[in-house]
């Protein structure tokens, strides 16, 4: 791999940080045109010609011809010519804004290579792309992966009792949106993807608050998930048998209490109430919530089991279908939060909001309270 001299490197850091300022005509429409991996290289070798009309023509060819060229635009990114790196980096984020996932899928890839360049301003101007557009990343990462048969749920940071517990509410917070991201992922029976599709879980941006659960018997070891998670920071990997549709009061006391119980869940449906205290799964006495839990893990989707709980001083047996993890798309908290920032746009003096500051839509980073 060729190394940038010293008398280079400024230029060089100069030309990456305006980089995203010259912008292709054509971008997000890149298509895959028939050009040869011949005339790529020529077009590469335009990149840095005395006449700029010719650079900029090389520049502008290379955005219309897709995935067939990353190969040869992740070589010359790493250039000793400023320029020819320059441009090469500018055509793969355009190509990374194509409609085409093979080519958006591609020039990701490509982009995390670089980030292991031994080339700093290299390494510098792939992280820059890709923290440019790590919103888009991330709902295309949404997008695969409920492609692929997965379950995602977008929450905000009212969610999680950890998070509360972490977020300070100011003087004006109550009255303001809050930032929707992805929060729960379920890989059900459904998940076509296998362990390999779970690498787009890096181009999630938000993950201090990202639960994964993965379903027995979707395909996915637990141990390769689990694996997986300890490179991603903050990422918490969780196993689950079948769905039963009911939440159990946290804390330490040794009973499984129900709490609540999901609209129209295999629970619900069976006829379990809040502030029924299950006693046993089948045979096996139940303690704690999470005792629960493990035991679920030893089912099938689809298997009836015996529930028995004790309710107003009587022990009743509920027969109960076990089924599919199912969650709607958004928390409610989500849902509210996506209504107040419409309400916000059409009215910005009823909050008190900065016409400027009002975000283009509820996934905007600019929902989070600072």
């Amino acid at each position: 791999m060729n190394h940038l001299s010293s008398k280079s490197l400024p230029c060089f850091a100069l030309l990456i940080l305006s980089a995203s300022a010259i912008a292709s005509d054509d971008q997000g429409n890149v298509s895959t045109s028939s050009t040869t991996p011949a005339e790529i290289a020529h077009l590469i070798q335009q990149l840095e010609h005395p006449d700029f009309s010719q650079r900029e023509a090389a520049t502008r060819q290379l955005q219309q011809t897709g995935e067939i060229a990353i190969t040869a635009l992740l070589e010359a990114s790493q250039s000793q010519s400023p320029e020819v790196a320059t441009r090469s980096l500018q055509v793969l984020e355009d190509l990374f804004l194509s409609d085409d996932p093979a080519t958006f899928i591609a020039v990701d890839d490509a982009l995390n290579e670089l980030m292991d360049s031994t080339q700093g301003m290299v390494v510098v101007a792939a992280s820059q792309i890709l923290a440019r557009h790590m919103l888009l990343r991330e709902k295309r990462a949404v997008q695969i992966i409920r492609d692929l048969g997965g379950t995602v749920q977008y929450g905000t940071i009212e969610d999680s009792y950890a998070s509360q517990q972490r977020f300070m509410m100011g003087p004006t917070s109550r009255s303001r949106p809050f930032e929707v991201y992805p929060r729960i992922i379920i890989l059900g029976k459904k998940w076509t993807g296998g362990l390999e599709a779970l690498k787009y879980l890096r181009w999630l941006a938000h993950r201090d608050d990202l639960t994964l659960y993965v379903v027995r018997g979707n395909g996915v070891p637990l141990a390769d998930a689990q694996a997986l998670g300890a490179t991603l920071p903050n990422l918490n990997v969780l196993e689950r048998g079948p769905y039963l549709g009911l939440v159990g009061r946290s804390g330490d006391q040794p009973i499984c209490d129900v709490d609540d119980v999901a609209p129209d869940g295999p629970a619900m449906q069976a006829g379990l109430r809040p502030g029924d205290t299950i006693l046993k799964l089948e045979d096996k006495k139940v303690g704690p919530f999470q005792d629960l839990i493990d035991q679920l893990k030893e089912y099938e989707i689809g298997q009836t089991v015996t529930i028995t709980v004790r309710r107003n001083g009587e022990t009743k047996a509920l027969e109960v279908v076990l089924g599919e993890w199912k969650m709607s798309d958004y928390s409610d908290n989500a849902q509210r939060a996506i209504e107040q920032t419409e309400q916000i746009k059409s009215n910005p003096r009823a909050l008190d909001t900065p016409p400027n500051s009002i975000p283009s839509d509820p996934f905007d980073d600019r929902l989070i309270e600072k």
